[in-house]
């Protein structure tokens, strides 16, 4: 297992397991696979789908807040800060994919 620590306090917030080179091999054919599956989807299918985790994003914003902070020892104001301007660009991204939903 890997600890994962803050950058502001060097405590230990998340331990993850160590990979072998063929588990690394089978995520990257995976992906491989996902891609395949994402260019076969229809663009109003993709926008629905775009739009769920914008949604989700949101819904989740503080929490996601938390865990940015944590994970890159940023203050909350800027972790907030980078949140509603990616909610903003996520709103403009709205606009753009309700043309595709029609």
């Amino acid at each position: 297992m890997a600890d994962i620590f803050c950058p502001i306090n060097g405590d230990v917030i998340a331990r993850i397991p160590d990979t072998t080179p063929s588990e690394i091999d089978e995520v990257f054919e995976r992906a491989r696979r996902a891609v395949a599956g994402w260019s076969a989807t229809s663009g109003q299918d993709r926008a629905r789908l775009l739009l769920r985790v914008a949604e989700l994003m949101d819904e989740n914003c503080d929490e996601l807040c938390e865990l940015e902070t944590l994970n890159t020892g940023k203050s909350m104001a800027d972790s907030r800060r980078d949140a509603a301007r990616a909610s903003a660009w996520r709103g403009s991204f709205s606009a753009t994919t309700a043309m595709w939903m029609r």
